[in-house]
């Protein structure tokens, strides 16, 4: 199983922050990725109780959770690392937030600062 280490999102983060229009770009990519494991997530905890191991490999491929990048074994497996990305994907967008507060907070100082 290939796991996310979050180093692909901070890439691209950093990436689309030094481009113009990065910030919005940068905020859309995070909530997607948030949105896309949430998405995985409630369908996990869908999945019927008494499955065999390949029942529930066929139902994880089936409903979209193993795709190209992740190969879940079991159910459980799939739910503790997709609440491991989750809470990666929201480190990384409160990180984010703090980045963008603060430019706001020294952007906003140098212009009552030019002010005669």
């Amino acid at each position: 199983m290939k796991v996310d280490t979050g180093t692909a999102l901070a890439k691209s983060l950093a990436r689309n922050l030094s481009q113009p229009d990065g910030a919005a770009k940068a905020a859309s990519r995070v909530g997607n990725k948030l949105g896309k494991i949430e998405d995985k997530l409630l369908k996990l905890y869908t999945a019927p109780e008494k499955l065999s191991p390949d029942e529930q490999k066929q139902w994880l491929r089936d409903n979209g959770i193993n795709d190209k990048h992740y190969k879940f074994k079991t159910i459980e497996g799939a739910r503790a690392g997709l609440q491991i990305m989750y809470q990666r994907a929201q480190r990384a967008y409160q990180a984010f937030f703090q980045i963008m507060r603060s430019m706001h907070e020294m952007m906003m100082a140098l212009i009552r600062n030019l002010r005669p």
